[in-house]
């Protein structure tokens, strides 16, 4: 590394600046074209009488759709809100020509989920946290 560059932690409020600098990166670069990528992140909202119960937000990026965050309020939990929820983003993916849809989520939350939703597992981050695992998962259209 060049001894007049340093390496800064960056605070929070200020991320968004890297993941434009990247994005433009990509937008603009010799590889762009083959880059299928949505520089905004797509979000669901799950609503019952005017009051949020769940959401997703995603993303697009190289030819995939990820399921960033998923999240359903205990008081609907169990009555296909989550699939719903999924299934509109498979919806979204599709017509933004991705090719597939994958997720990360942890061995004690809703592995069995992903499963019942025809996503196929193909990775685990052990002890993450310690005791769990952090596990990926893919559903190729």
């Amino acid at each position: 590394m060049d001894s007049e560059l340093s390496i800064v932690e960056v605070p929070a409020n200020d991320l968004d600046f890297i993941s434009k600098r990247i994005r433009a990166y990509l937008e603009d670069g010799r590889d762009a074209a083959q880059f299928n990528y949505s520089p905004h992140a797509i979000g669901l909202s799950l609503e019952r009488e005017g009051e949020t119960v769940g959401g997703l937000v995603g993303e697009v990026h190289c030819d995939w759709f990820y399921i960033k965050l998923l999240a359903v309020s205990p008081e609907v939990q169990g009555q296909g809100c989550g699939r719903s929820l999924v299934g509109c983003a498979e919806q979204l993916a599709r017509e933004k020509r991705c090719i597939g849809i994958w997720v990360n989520t942890y061995s004690f939350q809703a592995p069995g989920f992903y499963l019942s939703l025809g996503f196929q597992e193909f990775g685990r981050l052990p002890d993450n946290p310690i005791g769990h695992d952090r596990v990926f998962f893919f559903k190729r259209f």
